[in-house]
């Protein structure tokens, strides 16, 4: 190794098969006779910590860093060394192809966030989300040389945000009849609680029959419709009050003796009932 490899030489296992790979057999050529402009871009990518790619000429061959490695799974690497793109990439190229071709035709960089791009890996196509940018990389005579890969899988975040969203669409589809259709809680109370049952008034509370008709019709208070209880409850009361009613004509409300007239006493609306007697 000469002076002119300490720039691909970095720690991790990409360098060491960059500079160990047979490049003869590609369109690159050997390492010595590299132009200076792959040369730096590939020093930067195997220095990097973030995941890196690069396509460089027209056949697009491909180099990566030990940051990318892992999204290759197993089945790509360490073939994808040093293989042409279209090779590597025939099931995701309809989608990543397009965009290469407009960096290599026009330098127009590109990017691309949280975008689904199955490959294969693994034994399978997985589908697999990126956030992803395209930028051209000029060569000695200032033409695009190749296609600079600057990305990170996003796959694990994106389903876990799906999942997120699903888990709340369904919290919030089934709160409501969750809170409408379940049960009573324990006590035979309904869900407004304790303090929703109506004291028995005090005038009723000398006479046990009539309070305990009230308190059945206070404890029906929680639905829209009044309890039956009540209403008979109050049908008895007036019909109570209205055979107990002082009329004008008679001796104990007119408070009539011999020889006086009528009492000035006036006259008292209130039943019985009401005053507790």
């Amino acid at each position: 190794m000469g002076r002119r490899d300490q720039d691909l030489e970095a720690d991790g296992e990409m360098s060491a098969l960059v500079r160990g790979f047979d490049w003869s057999n590609t369109p690159l050529g050997p390492i010595a006779a590299w132009p200076l402009s792959l040369r730096t871009t590939v020093g930067i990518v195997l220095h990097s910590r973030q995941p890196m790619f690069l396509w460089w000429g027209p056949e697009l061959v491909q180099i990566y860093n030990d940051a990318y490695r892992p999204s290759l799974g197993t089945g790509k690497h360490p073939t994808a060394l040093g293989q042409r793109a279209r090779d590597c990439w025939q099931e995701a190229w309809p989608i990543i192809g397009p965009e290469i071709d407009d960096v290599m035709a026009h330098a127009r960089p590109s990017r691309h966030e949280d975008e689904l791009v199955p490959i294969y890996r693994n034994g399978r196509i997985e589908e697999v989300h990126w956030t992803y940018g395209y930028s051209p990389v000029f060569d000695d005579d200032g033409a695009v040389g190749g296609t600079l890969v600057v990305c990170i899988e996003t796959t694990a975040s994106v389903v876990a945000g799906r999942r997120r969203r699903i888990l709340r669409e369904v919290t919030e589809r089934t709160l409501p009849v969750t809170e409408l259709g379940g049960a009573a809680p324990a006590g035979g109370r309904g869900p407004r609680g304790p303090c929703c049952r109506s004291p028995v008034p005090r005038v009723l509370r000398g006479r046990p029959g009539i309070a305990r008709d009230h308190e059945a019709g206070a404890r029906s208070t929680s639905t829209s419709a009044p309890h039956r209880r009540s209403r008979r409850w109050f049908a008895r009361t007036s019909m109570t009050c209205r055979r107990t009613s002082w009329s004008a004509s008679s001796p104990a409300a007119c408070g009539s003796r011999a020889g006086r007239g009528p009492s000035r006493r006036p006259r008292c609306s209130s039943p019985p009932i009401a005053r507790g007697r």
